[in-house]
């Protein structure tokens, strides 16, 4: 079965339509509008050996922030998609990159568990521009949603660094030399997913609010709910903390 995936995703702040192939050559067409987040996006297919074609455009007037972490949720649910059940992959893997002074290391699990810790990268490296408008607090955003919405777990170490272009490029290399190897065939295991339980996969919940909330959401579409149950909900909705909802974070362990 081919491990592909295409997913068009449009908001009022941006519009992403991205294709990949998981067993690729690390063929890329990569258009966000963006130039340095071109560079890196190009830099993760050709390593990764990932083919990749991304067309995203955004309100990049404003701040290039939305349209980079749109396409990098894009990218994380698409990966998440074409891996299906991880059948006989190799699910874990890390590597190391060094660009000129920097020197990056990524470990990736492809566990459907979602975490990601980012660290070494020195004082002042988010205020950096890189590209004209791609700051330095992006790269670790962008690793972020990647992991979230690919159900990954990822550790992105900065080992050494100085110049932001490098460092930026150096995680950007390791995530993908990383995830070309996790998301590997292993023939000694194929048709076998590579956990204890058997499964790498977990529910997430589709409720984005708690039930009181989309009650009240639609009472205020709807002329005939009573405005004493409006007050009612949105009363309850004030002790209802919005963090009941959307991801779990924390699945059993697989």
């Amino acid at each position: 079965m081919a491990r592909t995936a295409h997913i068009v995703r449009q908001t009022s702040e941006s519009s992403v339509d991205l294709e990949l192939n998981l067993d690729g050559t690390g063929q890329t067409h990569i258009e966000t509008t963006v130039p340095f987040f071109n560079h890196m996006m190009t830099a993760l297919g050709k390593h990764s050996l990932i083919d990749l074609n991304i067309v995203a455009s955004g309100d990049t007037d404003i701040d290039a922030h939305h349209t980079v972490e749109d396409t990098a949720i894009v990218f994380g649910e698409a990966l998440h998609e074409a891996l299906g059940d991880k059948r006989g992959i190799r699910r874990f893997a890390d590597a190391t990159v060094p660009l000129d002074e920097a020197l990056a290391k990524a470990v990736v699990d492809v566990s459907g568990r979602p975490y990601c810790v980012c660290s070494g990268e020195p004082e002042g490296f988010q205020y950096a521009m890189i590209g004209g408008h791609f700051t330095g607090s992006l790269v670790r955003h962008v690793m972020e949603s990647i992991a979230f919405h690919a159900q990954i777990c990822l550790h992105m170490h900065l080992i050494a660094g100085r110049d932001p272009h490098h460092i930026a490029e150096a995680e950007f290399k390791a995530l993908a030399r990383a995830l070309r190897f996790a998301i590997e065939p292993d023939p000694r295991i194929a048709g076998i997913i590579p956990s204890t339980k058997g499964a790498l996969c977990w529910q997430k919940t589709t409720t984005i609010f708690p039930k009181d909330c989309l009650t009240t959401r639609s009472s205020k579409k709807n002329s005939t709910t009573s405005t004493s149950s409006s007050k009612n909900s949105t009363r309850r909705n004030r002790q209802t903390p919005r963090a009941q909802s959307t991801l779990m974070l924390h699945p059993p362990r697989p």
